[in-house]
């Protein structure tokens, strides 16, 4: 099952409602094209958890559209170690968060990965 979400989210472009559609309808995933999606996603070595894996973090969990699939490179474990974590999901950055990211970097009051 984390194959097809990891599919659902390449080709939906982590688009929530659309993967969650793609999900309730059952949609026909043509073999070719799943394989093909995962092989190129194999190829850029990025890392990827998904809502069913144990190491998903349960403060997403509580949000009204958690992601399906979250992609991360380096150590995942820091999510479950830091005392405060901000999480930017979909398309929600803005100049406003950019700034406000920026600024808690540079009073070493967060790390940005």
């Amino acid at each position: 099952m984390n194959e097809i979400l990891l599919y659902f989210s390449l080709k939906y472009k982590g688009e929530w409602q659309k993967i969650y559609q793609a999900i309730l309808k059952k949609e026909v995933i043509e073999e070719n094209d799943f394989r093909e999606r995962l092989n190129n996603f194999k190829n850029d070595k990025i890392e990827y958890i998904t809502i069913l894996d144990d190491l998903y973090p349960k403060q997403l969990m509580h949000s009204a559209q958690p992601p399906f699939v979250l992609y991360y490179k380096g150590d995942l474990s820091i999510l479950s170690k830091s005392n405060k974590c901000i999480y930017l999901t979909g398309a929600y950055e803005t100049q406003a968060i950019t700034n406000y990211v920026n600024k808690l970097e540079s009073k070493k009051k967060m790390s940005h990965f």
